[in-house]
């Protein structure tokens, strides 16, 4: 049994390139024991507008929120290829929300990101007040939350004041700064007239939430430099950030080291438990603090 899970964990480091063979392979290594899931709940009337929520066994009342947006660049992914991610943040003592967005060639931008504000207001109404609440992506999905957090009126029109609901962004290794614009496709699903529009960095200036930038050096889908240009940005600005690179890490693996066969690999897990637990203690407004 020890070496089918050793052989199944170089598998996962193998695989995790192809974000939903990756991601199968991890929640099937994952525990999921102390962890309770509502799955395919509603944010909207779509196919695609569903989310999960994942519950520690023994959430305090005031326990923090993290809603995890997915990558896939834009045009693929779900919600069930990311159950390891939701596992690994309940079993860390946060109420976790996975949610599902519309993609190209069905929509461009900017239905996903207005999806995925319509679904962390119907997750924020849901849990209440009482729960400090984040907002953390990986690869397209930081780029989606980078905006929801940065550009605020994605949230207000959903009736969610970023400054004073927003504790914090988690970003892992989002293209913040630069799209991928050399392939037709990326151009399609970001218009030239919409573009700039579509760029975290550009809404970097004012006043934010506090962030937490995570890369991998070895990244070779989405440049480092995303993060690192993001957050000079929001420094200079005058907002808090912090900001990790890890050495021998790469996209895929950067988000699953989440997952607890693959925490030696990168201290994900517990950089976001150190960050969420302290920001949790703090009162509103959070913005540029």
């Amino acid at each position: 049994m020890v070496i089918f899970r050793f052989l199944l964990v170089i598998a996962a480091v193998l695989l995790l390139p192809a974000c939903s063979a990756g991601g199968r392979i991890m929640n099937a290594l994952q525990p999921d024991e102390g962890v309770s899931v509502e799955r395919g709940m509603p944010y909207g009337s779509l196919a695609r507008q569903k989310y999960d929520l994942y519950s520690p066994a023994n959430a305090t009342p005031d326990a923090p929120v993290i809603v995890f947006i997915y990558g896939g660049s834009w045009h693929s992914g779900s919600r069930k290829d990311y159950e390891f991610v939701g596992e690994a943040l309940a079993r860390g003592g946060f109420i976790t929300a996975i949610a599902d967005y519309r993609l190209y060639p069905e929509v461009i931008f900017p239905a996903f990101v207005e999806d995925e504000a319509r679904a962390v207001a119907a997750i924020a109404k849901r849990v209440g007040a009482k729960h400090p609440l984040f907002i953390m992506g990986h690869s397209a999905g930081a780029e989606i939350g980078a905006l929801l957090v940065l550009d605020p009126h994605y949230l207000k029109a959903e009736g969610v004041d970023v400054c004073r609901r927003v504790s914090g962004f988690i970003g892992l290794a989002g293209p913040y700064a630069a799209l991928p614009l050399h392939r037709k496709r990326y151009r399609r699903i970001f218009p030239e007239n919409v573009r700039a529009a579509a760029i975290p960095v550009n809404f970097a200036a004012g006043k934010h939430p506090p962030s937490l930038l995570i890369a991998g050096k070895s990244d070779l889908v989405v440049d480092p430099d995303n993060t690192a240009n993001l957050a000079k940005a929001l420094k200079r600005a005058g907002n808090r950030v912090e900001v990790s690179d890890y050495r021998r890490v790469g996209h895929m693996l950067l988000v699953g080291s989440l997952a607890k066969p693959l925490h030696q690999f990168a201290p994900t897990l517990r950089e976001i438990k150190r960050f969420v637990g302290r920001e949790s203690r703090l009162a509103a407004p959070f913005c540029g603090r």
